[in-house]
């Protein structure tokens, strides 16, 4: 209660991952404090390996579509999965399931539905279908992950975008992930990958610079 009450007096649009947990919770202090916040709300997505996996996505989703019903005037748009399709995921859904999913949400919603995705999925041909099947993209670029220093960083974010953007002119984009970490490791892929400096104060710089 406390996070949102702040977050309401600096944003007016969040974004949660997941339809079950604490997302209800998140919607119910929403409504009764009355905060000028809407929601992106999320169905975390993956595996359909297992029954297990498979009965998780549709529960996600069941409850996704129940909350949307259930709080209009707070959920703005549904996101269905996160980073399913990116060739480095670790919750990778096939294509076509992913397409169906989104499909039985918009039958069920009167409101946009879409996915999260890298740009490194949004540039591939294999995946426009699911490009037209969402009602907007929301992308993700990582500077930092993409081995970018501070003083690269908001241009890069620029020309990913703008290179998304051609490839798909009549559809919104949103930013759905990018920004600059406090701290990583110093080991293993972060160590690998990341290259620029880490910190509040770099943080601090490139959230300035970004906006």
């Amino acid at each position: 209660r406390q996070d949102l009450n702040i977050i309401s007096n600096h944003w007016n649009w969040i974004r949660v991952y997941g339809s079950r947990g604490i997302t209800r919770n998140i919607l119910d202090i929403i409504k009764e404090d009355s905060l000028s916040i809407q929601v992106m709300l999320g169905a975390w997505i993956g595996s359909v390996e297992s029954e297990e996996g498979i009965l998780n996505n549709i529960n996600e989703i069941k409850e996704a579509i129940f909350l949307s019903n259930t709080y209009k005037s707070i959920v703005n748009s549904i996101n269905i999965g996160n980073e399913t399709l990116v060739f480095w995921s670790d919750h990778k859904v096939p294509l076509d399931t992913l397409h169906h999913y989104i499909s039985y949400v918009k039958k069920n919603v009167n409101i946009p539905v879409t996915t999260a995705d890298d740009f490194n999925t949004w540039n591939k041909n294999d995946n426009q279908s699911i490009a037209e099947i969402s009602d907007f993209i929301v992308l993700h670029i990582h500077p930092l992950w993409g081995g970018l220093q501070l003083d690269q960083s908001v241009d890069w974010v620029k020309t990913i975008y703008n290179e998304i953007k051609i490839i798909y002119p009549d559809k919104l984009i949103v930013i759905g992930e990018t920004g600059w970490a406090t701290q990583k490791h110093n080991q293993g892929i972060q160590a690998e990958l990341i290259k620029g400096k880490t910190g509040e104060s770099e943080q601090k710089q490139f959230i300035y610079q970004f906006r």
